[in-house]
Order: C-alpha cells, then sequence, then structure tokens
C-alpha cells in the first residue's frame, strides 16, 4: 500500500498520528497508544534487535511509521503517556479479515491453490497472534500512569522457510492433503528478528501463541471468510476503492 501511494502513506502513517496525540493531549487524555511496526529496524545484521538498536528502514511505510513513533514520543510529559507498539506482522482470525498477511497469505494459497510459495525462505520476521497483540493493548491500557516507552511486541521470529513448513503441516494434519512448497530465492529489503524483554519487563506481556496455534485459530475460523475473493479481505483493494470514490 506505501508504494502504491506514498503520498497518502506519508499523510496517514507519519502526519495524522502526531495530529491525533496532540489533540488527546490537548482534550488531557492520560495514554495515548500507537500502532507501530517492527518494520522500523529495516534489514538487519543476523541478531536480535531490541529498542535501542538503529532503525534503518530504507522504504516508505517502514520510514512513515518511525516518523509517527518519534512525533508522538515528543508529546509525552508527566501528564500524558505515550506507549509506542513495534508490532511484528499481525496474524490470525479476525471479524474483518486479513488474507494479505504471511502466514494468512501462506493459509489462503494452501487451501485454495494446494501451494504455498517463498520468495526467500531465509528472511526473518517477527510474527504476532491477534489474541497475544489484544493482551498487550491491555497491558498499556492497565499500565501505570508513569510508563511511556517504545515496546517490541511478537509472538515469536520464524524465518519465512519455518512458517512454511509450519503452515503446510498444520494444514496437511487438518485436511488429510499433500501442500506443495515452491520455493524463490528474490531479494528482499525486510529482514528482523526482536527482543521483547522490555514489554515483559515494563508491561508484564508475555506472548503465548506461536506460529501453529495461529495456522489452528484460521482453520477454525475458516467458514467465516472462505470467501477468498472478498475485497474486503486485502488493503490494497479497500485503499484502491478508497481513491477511486474520492475522485468521483
Amino acid at each position: 500500500m506505501a508504494e502504491f501511494s506514498p503520498k497518502d502513506n506519508f499523510i496517514y502513517n507519519s502526519a495524522l498520528p502526531a495530529y491525533l496525540c496532540f489533540m488527546a493531549k490537548k482534550a488531557n487524555v492520560k495514554r495515548f497508544i500507537y500502532a507501530g511496526s517492527c518494520s522500523v529496524y529495516g534489514y538487519t545484521v543476523d541478531e536480535l534487535y531490541d529498542e535501542e538498536s538503529p532503525t534503518v528502514s530504507a522504504y516508505p511505510y517502514g520510514i512513515s511509521k518511525l516518523q509517527g513513533e518519534l512525533s508522538v514520543m515528543q508529546m509525552k510529559d508527566e501528564n500524558h503517556s505515550v506507549i509506542c507498539f513495534r508490532q511484528g506482522t499481525v496474524c490470525g482470525y479476525s471479524p474483518r479479515m486479513r488474507l494479505d498477511l504471511v502466514i494468512n497469505t501462506m493459509f489462503k494459497n494452501a487451501i485454495s491453490l494446494g501451494q504455498i510459495t517463498l520468495n526467500n525462505p531465509a528472511i526473518w520476521r517477527p510474527i504476532v497472534s491477534l489474541h497475544d497483540l489484544s493482551d498487550a493493548y491491555i497491558r498499556a491500557v492497565e499500565a501505570s500512569d508513569e510508563i511511556s516507552g517504545v515496546f517490541n511486541i511478537s509472538s515469536a521470529n520464524y524465518t519465512l522457510g519455518q512458517l512454511g513448513d509450519i503452515v503446510k503441516e498444520r494444514i496437511e494434519k487438518q485436511t488429510g492433503k499433500t501442500i506443495k512448497m515452491q520455493i524463490n530465492h528474490n531479494k528482499d529489503f525486510r529482514n528482523y528478528k526482536v527482543s521483547c524483554d522490555k514489554a515483559a519487563r515494563v508491561l508484564g506481556y508475555v506472548p503465548k501463541d506461536d506460529a501453529a496455534a495461529i495456522v489452528d485459530d484460521l482453520f477454525a475460523n475458516f467458514e467465516k471468510f472462505k470467501d477468498f475473493e472478498n475485497p474486503e479481505y486485502y488493503n490494497i483493494q479497500i485503499f484502491k476503492t478508497i481513491k477511486e470514490q474520492m475522485t468521483v
């Protein structure tokens, strides 16, 4: 989406959070929680990154999410707490389903095509289940008013190859069908794995789900989103529709 319209990406992800946080502070809101992204780390070396590690993203989405984070953090003070989550890739079932996110996409392709395509199996990603992410927000709401800061939030770190293997194994177990694997070795500018020790220490955040649990959750709710052609399940389709409506 950010590549599709960099201009709108920077408006919504960089400027809008600053305005919302400013208005919240003006209205005497005690805490502002920002939904950021681990994509701010960009392409990293082979080590766990914590919140003090370099943020070197070089593409529009990661840059805009970091700008949004920096802008809201500037507004924290003794009367206005700001908590920023650097979220891993969110996966799992939701009422407004997303089929354009890594595990969800693999699940869709395994079910509909009988095949999972991996463009670069060696790339690392922090994954977060919707259940674990919801728990993180509860921990942020419940935290004492004095707490502000940036926190990595994920369920676990995996290579795309590991995720593909897990999705394949779980789907084959559930359906009894053989799922093929298509392995490519395309270059990717996103590679990062993160530590959530700070969130555990400060917020009491402890993830419970792993990738297998996410796949099982998708399968358990499959009947609710089995229309894979529904454009509401793909953010780029929603974004294009909104853009078209704005130009009419």
